[in-house]
């Protein structure tokens, strides 16, 4: 299974790709997210892991993009900020 990470806090991204990794699972990581919508375009991944708040386009900004380019790769996201997770619900 290939993953595309995106966090920007070092230690965070670090430790999550390390333990996906033991799993076996290929991680591709980034701290930008237009770097990572690149590589969305680029690549094939399984599943999406994206952080809410980084630098160049933000986590729900790359969401929407991707959806309304219609690909239909599952979207876990990755934050501690209650106000931007209600936001993310309210996206269709």
């Amino acid at each position: 299974m290939k993953i595309l990470l995106l966090e920007d806090d070092y230690l965070y991204k670090v430790s999550i790709k390390e333990f996906l990794q033991e799993l076996d699972f290929i991680v591709d990581d980034f701290e930008n997210g237009d770097e990572a919508l690149d590589a969305v375009f680029t690549n094939s991944y399984d599943l999406l892991l994206l952080d809410i708040r980084v630098p160049g386009m933000d986590g729900f900004t790359l969401l929407e993009t991707i959806r309304k380019e219609e690909l239909n790769t599952p979207i876990i996201i990755l934050t501690s900020l209650i106000r931007e997770f209600l936001k993310l619900i309210n996206i269709r």
